[in-house]
């Protein structure tokens, strides 16, 4: 498991993937009929309005790496939970990955975060388990998506090791700091991440940058598709991490839920053939609704 098969969730994530299942739009009730990248708000009917008067829908940061500017309602509690399958190059080894991310909306621009990562790790000869760490933080939404100008936002996150084990991935303490922007055109939502990883806190320090945009369509009836590049490069090793092409489709039956299905194929000198996951992204609209 490497630094950044940690960051593939979130992160925001934060990360969580790294353009979202979903589209980052300042959308109102009245507007949400014209639909978005998962279908939330097409024929089905507008938005359900929180308490302080933003619709009410899921924002995923994972699967991709790239994450919406935007966040859920103040009031509102949005839990992302799924399946990441992972191929590496040489040996084969297939590494399984729970991901979990708990977004807790303080105010319609304040957001904390939690993440973590359980993993069994599948070798030819071996296998082990364990958690890949807890990483909180939180995100600041600084402007809404206007008709000329994007959505913005920043996160910073710290992660702290839980597990004992040899791996050095796993047993470091790191920071995450990530710049977001998300732009609507029509049917089309991109966003666009850019982030520095300092790893290997307390030790010998690596510096790693990351970018990522992510493109989603709507082909309407709630189902979308996303694609997604992205690159992490190492500034202390003078090399590229990892890297890669990111697709899937998603689909979202309610407003409030949002279900997805995908893979990735790494670029060389990527640490992995392909990955494939399934998830899911849900908010509780009733926390909203007894502010």
């Amino acid at each position: 498991m490497t630094h950044s098969s940690r960051r593939t969730l979130v992160i925001a994530a934060t990360v969580s993937v790294l353009g979202t299942v979903t589209p980052a739009r300042s959308q109102t009730v009245e507007d949400s009929a014209a639909g978005d990248a998962n279908g939330v708000g097409d024929a089905r009917g507008a938005l359900r309005p929180g308490a302080t008067g933003k619709p009410i829908k899921a924002l995923p940061c994972r699967p991709t790496i790239a994450c919406t500017a935007e966040i859920v309602p103040g009031g509102a509690i949005e839990l992302e939970s799924g399946y990441l399958g992972r191929r590496a190059r040489g040996d084969g080894g297939i590494t399984h990955t729970e991901q979990s991310l708990l977004k807790v909306s303080l105010t319609d621009w304040l957001q904390l975060q939690s993440l973590s990562n359980y993993v069994w790790l599948r070798r030819p000869h071996e296998g082990s388990r364990y958690l890949d760490g807890i990483t909180n933080g939180a995100k600041l939404v600084l402007a809404e998506q206007s008709a000329t100008m994007p959505a913005l936002s920043i996160s910073g996150l710290f992660g702290m090791p839980t597990s004992s084990s040899p791996l050095r991935e796993v047993s470091t303490y790191d920071t995450y700091g990530w710049a977001y922007a998300s732009k609507d055109f029509g049917f089309v939502d991109a966003d666009l991440n850019a982030g520095l990883d300092l790893l290997n806190l307390g030790g010998a320090v690596e510096f790693q940058p990351i970018v990522a945009l992510s493109v989603s369509e709507d082909v309407g009836a709630g189902f979308g598709v996303l694609e997604e590049l992205y690159a992490y490069d190492n500034l202390t090793r003078q090399r590229l991490d990892d890297g890669g092409f990111l697709f899937g489709v998603t689909y979202s039956p309610i407003d409030e839920l949002v279900i997805d299905l995908g893979g990735d194929v790494g670029f060389a000198p990527s640490q992995r053939q392909g990955s494939a996951f399934l998830g899911f992204t849900y908010v509780d609209h009733h926390l909203v609704a007894r502010r």
